[in-house]
């Protein structure tokens, strides 16, 4: 089973920084859950995805009446995951979650990092602490996205701490985004369902379409905030409780740092040589950017000789279309 993690691709791999344990398809995250939920929590071991896993499904990601079950998230509530989890850019899609236990979600609590990681066409159903990326965490999740066709529902009433990315967090959330679609439940958010703890952080996140139809204690941001940080977070095209304005938060905008401020996005288009990074959603050869943020572009190809910098940067500051410079070289 252990071949699953690429051990016979490379002999040396032990779940070390430098020989990371490989995951290539569905059995082997599948073997991750299993491993997790039967008591390992992978201190200090690394793993990394490989390539997009795609989960098959008999219904659709917003059949909300649904209860069909066809994963099962990696670590509990009380089993946490505590390694570094590398997405590598990829996307996991096609998951369909039921359940009442606690923590639901790709992963069920985080207490390591959970990075570079995308959710897609998915429905995550539970009770008490459920989110698209993690149920509870109290690691990092940081350069994580979820799509717009991503469910998060309720199994009844009394459900609570649901989110985006993380329905309960007292880590850091960072540099994430989340388009989904949020049943009723309490303590709501578009990133972040309930943020408690003062060593719990929120920042560079983006809400952009997301729709949440419960009212009590939600937002487009973070529904329950209650201590720790909220930096540089911004929301878009969001509809939380039927409002669309003054939503960042339960309590309304957070405006000390923009901490849960709603914020304009201008389209970029880029080729495909082209990568950004930044506070934006990625919608496959164009990203939408938050106006007054910093995006860094960075030319995949090959330099031609002499060239001596490989990116450039772009900045959006409310008052030009834009503020570009020419993807050259300096001789």
């Amino acid at each position: 089973m252990t071949d699953l993690w690429g051990v016979s691709a490379d002999p040396a791999a032990d779940g070390s920084a430098d020989h990371p344990y490989v995951i290539t398809n569905a059995a082997g995250l599948d073997l991750l859950a299993q491993r997790m939920n039967g008591g390992e929590r992978y201190y200090g071991k690394y793993f990394v995805l490989m390539n997009d896993i795609a989960y098959p499904y008999a219904t659709d990601w917003n059949a909300a009446d649904s209860q069909e079950n066809n994963f099962t998230r990696i670590g509990t509530g009380g089993e946490p995951f505590g390694g570094t989890f590398d997405g590598q850019g990829h996307t996991i899609s096609g998951i369909r979650i039921y359940s009442s236990d606690l923590c639901q979600g790709l992963f069920g609590n985080i207490h390591g990092t959970v990075r570079n990681v995308t959710l897609a066409d998915a429905r995550i159903t539970g009770k008490e602490n459920v989110g698209g990326i993690a149920g509870a965490n109290g690691g990092t999740i940081e350069n994580c996205h979820v799509t717009a066709n991503v469910l998060i529902g309720a199994t009844g009433d009394n459900t609570y701490n649901h989110g985006g990315i993380a329905g309960q967090n007292h880590g850091t959330v960072d540099g994430c985004t989340s388009s989904a679609t949020l049943s009723q439940a309490q303590e709501c958010g578009g990133i972040v369902g309930c943020k408690e703890y003062d060593k719990s952080v929120v920042k560079n996140c983006l809400a952009m379409g997301v729709t949440i139809y419960g009212d009590d204690e939600v937002g487009a941001i973070v529904g329950f905030n209650s201590g720790g940080t909220l930096s540089h977070n911004y929301y878009s095209g969001c509809t939380v409780g039927g409002n669309t304005s003054g939503i960042g938060c339960s309590d309304g905008d957070v405006t000390a740092n923009d901490g849960a401020v709603p914020g304009t996005l201008y389209t970029l288009t880029l080729a495909s040589d082209i990568t950004a990074t930044g506070i934006m959603v990625n919608q496959g050869g164009t990203i939408s950017v938050v106006d007054g943020t910093t995006v860094t572009l960075s030319y995949n190809g090959t330099l031609p000789t002499g060239c001596i910098h490989e990116g450039y940067i772009v900045t959006k500051d409310g008052t030009d279309p834009a503020e570009t410079g020419p993807l050259g070289c300096q001789r």
